[in-house]
């Protein structure tokens, strides 16, 4: 086991998980790891509260600002996420870009449609469960379980909001590329999140990552919750092939994936703290 552990892959109530990002910041400090990175899907808002509490406890803990933005390619299947690590959340444009990119979802007709399905709730109920005002489809997913429409989140995405279902509204999102450049442009550092995760052939792969390369992506993500030996060692050629650094994170999101502690998941994920060097430089 390595001495000092990190984790920099991360989800708090600002988006959808289920710690708020203080309580985050206790978890990690029993856990016992050096650093971890927020890295809430389109929103910074958990960010500040988590620095706050660092410092209130005086924690040995080193936190990496960060961010996961969503993203599309139609002629891919499934979202494509990049992370960004080093973010300015004070900076204005990123600020803009980033309720640009959250607005794009009627959250409204979803409340419509899941009244017609018999699921009396208001977006008033929804927005109690938002901790930075962001509202994603794990917002309605808890509120819908918490109002006894559904026995848990999962149950309420089967049945209402996940993809394929009545109450699914997709929103219009960006590129990957445009992902990269939003980043970029915040002086932050884009990495490829979970590679294995986007059902795509080794060739799609390797040609998603050479013309995100071309863009400006700095890293790739390769220590992740069930990723085994085969995995990691096909990401590390991609990284070597295109000039990319590797990172790695447990993709903690609380109760919403109790499979996945913070810092650990299925497996033997250890995150060792020698991957925090190419982001500090």
């Amino acid at each position: 086991m390595s001495e000092k552990l990190i984790d920099l892959h991360t989800h708090t109530t600002a988006s959808d998980g289920t710690l708020t990002p203080a309580e985050l910041v206790d978890r990690a400090v029993e856990k016992g790891l050096a650093a971890i990175a927020i890295t809430d899907h389109d929103t910074i808002g958990g960010i500040k509260a988590a620095k706050q509490r660092i410092r209130e406890i005086s924690a040995p803990l080193e936190l990496i600002p960060g961010i996961e933005l969503s993203s599309n390619i139609p002629r891919y299947p499934s979202d494509i996420h990049v992370l960004g690590y080093g973010i300015d959340e004070d900076d204005a444009d990123l600020i803009h870009d980033l309720k640009t990119i959250v607005n794009n979802r009627d959250n409204q007709r979803i409340i419509d449609i899941l009244k017609e399905e018999g699921v009396e709730i208001t977006l008033a109920d929804v927005e109690e469960t938002a901790y930075a005002g962001i509202l994603t489809r794990a917002n309605f997913g808890l509120t819908i379980a918490r109002l006894g429409f559904a026995t848990d989140i999962k149950d309420a995405f089967r049945k209402y909001v996940g993809k394929g279902r009545p109450a699914y509204i997709p929103r219009a999102e960006i590129s990957p590329h445009r992902a990269v450049e939003i980043i970029l442009k915040n002086k932050g550092i884009p990495v490829l999140a979970h590679p294995f995760t986007y059902k795509m052939a080794e060739d799609e792969l390797e040609t998603l990552v050479s013309e995100l390369a071309d863009r400006g992506l700095k890293g790739i993500e390769c220590y992740y919750s069930f990723y085994g030996d085969k995995e990691k060692d096909h990401i590390k050629t991609l990284a070597s092939r295109y000039g990319l650094f590797i990172t790695g994170g447990s993709d903690f999101h609380g109760a919403v994936k109790p499979k996945i502690d913070l810092g650990s998941g299925p497996g033997d994920l250890e995150i060792p703290y020698e991957l925090l060097a190419p982001l500090k430089q």
